[in-house]
């Protein structure tokens, strides 16, 4: 579950539809579940949650969520989702060495067909610095960037061995 805090600061660092968690190039184990949460544009619309599968290599889709009808304080207003408990199957997992448990996962989240905008840590930090000191959510993503060109979103699974 989100805490209220992470939640205001998603809603003032995201501009327009995003994905606040988890951060691009994140590491994350890959028999744990994770959590992918964010911000759409629309109330009660499908969020698709995508990952690359390694065994036919294309993207197939690995679960679907509703938006929010309630809307955020923002001006223009945004919707909450969230993927809770999200657990790759091994074809999502590229093996990146012999260890077990390592590997590269790529994920995209759709709102209908607009690809929602990703973050790295780096560049959330920077737009909560740009936002704290005063700067609008929109010019601190456009100074601090998004986290690749296609928005998509990739986690690693560090080695285990």
């Amino acid at each position: 579950m989100i805490r209220p805090r992470l939640v205001l600061a998603a809603v003032l660092l995201c501009f327009g539809a995003c994905v606040w968690e988890p951060s691009h190039q994140q590491n994350l184990p890959r028999d744990e579940p994770f959590d992918v949460t964010g911000w759409a544009q629309n109330p009660g619309t499908t969020i698709r949650l995508e990952a690359w599968n390694y065994t036919t290599n294309s993207y197939q889709v690995i679960t679907t969520t509703t938006s929010s009808s309630d809307p955020n304080f923002a001006d223009p207003s945004m919707y909450f989702y969230e993927f809770p408990d999200v657990l790759l199957p091994w074809q999502n997992w590229q093996p990146v060495n012999a260890c077990s448990g390592s590997g590269m996962a790529s994920l995209r989240v759709y709102e209908g067909t607009k690809k929602l905008t990703t973050f790295n840590a780096t560049q959330k930090q920077c737009i909560f610095d740009e936002v704290w000191n005063g700067d609008h959510p929109t010019n601190a993503v456009l100074d601090c960037g998004t986290a690749t060109p296609d928005n998509q979103l990739v986690l690693f699974s560090p080695p285990t061995c």
